[in-house]
């Protein structure tokens, strides 16, 4: 008879349990259901919003997966015409001579870049494709695109 009780005791305790789960789950899907509907309005907005974004269509555009065609004229006399290569003008790179600092042992150049970063450049340093191959007391010498220049550190006078 003791027995008897004690699982009637644990079976209530059981149900008690299990009820208290199922409550806890209802519960949960409720206000899941609740924010899923703010959710989907708020998807919804988006939408219409994107909607109204206006796209513009450029025809300038080369489409990648097309071939490049290569236009070559001939002339009457059955020989090719090969286009020219159009060779770019040189342009100094983007930055300037700011300071040359000078110890016994080391020479070390300072150039501002054309976003205002300052770099510390030794000889033979390459920085953006420019090379500093000699630095002096008040000049440098460095090679950009095939081409050796020399830039003079402005001096300022009272």
């Amino acid at each position: 008879m003791n027995t008897k009780i004690i699982r009637l005791l644990l079976f209530v305790i059981l149900i008690v349990i299990w009820g208290m789960i199922t409550v806890q789950v209802v519960q949960s899907l409720g206000e899941n259901a609740e924010s899923n509907e703010g959710e989907v309005v708020a998807v919804q907005k988006n939408i219409i919003d994107s909607a109204s974004i206006k796209y513009v269509y450029q025809d300038d555009v080369r489409d990648p997966f097309q071939r490049r065609q290569i236009a070559v004229r001939r002339d009457t006399s059955k020989r090719m015409i090969v286009p020219k290569a159009i060779v770019p003008e040189w342009v100094p790179p983007p930055m300037k001579l700011t300071g040359i600092l000078i110890n016994t042992a080391n020479k070390v150049a300072t150039l501002e870049t054309n976003d205002g970063a300052v770099a510390f450049l030794h000889e033979g340093d390459t920085l953006r494709g420019m090379k500093v191959l000699k630095i002096q007391s008040n000049s440098i010498s460095f090679s950009y695109q095939k081409k050796t220049v020399d830039w003079t550190l402005e001096t300022v006078s009272k």
